[in-house]
């Protein structure tokens, strides 16, 4: 029987794994980037300053989205991507509860 600890739930798990899937990618996790130093900034503000194609962009953006990483809001006809701050510290608190059993880990591996 396994005494480590655990993660919070199977649908927790899975949402966890598919964000760490996200930000495997060099290119979600360069707009992520970009995205962590502005307030908002629009489709066609991020193909010009990352210098990526719009259909490839897009693709990035939905599944950044997806995850809630960033969100798009809409004004004025144009849509406006911020960084989902919440999904961030979410991500922070994953990552520290990992980190927790990974030290249990290894200590019960010594």
């Amino acid at each position: 029987m396994c005494s480590y600890p655990e993660f919070s739930d199977e649908g927790a798990t899975f949402r966890r794994t598919k964000l760490a899937w996200v930000l495997t990618d060099p290119t979600r996790v360069k707009i992520l980037r970009f995205m962590m130093s502005v307030d908002s900034a629009s489709r066609g503000e991020l193909v010009e300053r990352l210098e990526i194609a719009e259909p490839v962009l897009t693709r990035h953006l939905d599944v950044l989205c997806e995850v809630s990483l960033l969100v798009g809001d809409t004004g004025q006809g144009t849509v406006r991507y911020r960084v989902d701050e919440s999904q961030i510290n979410r991500m922070k608190n994953s990552a520290s509860e990992f980190s927790t059993f990974l030290d249990v880990f290894i200590a019960k591996r010594r």
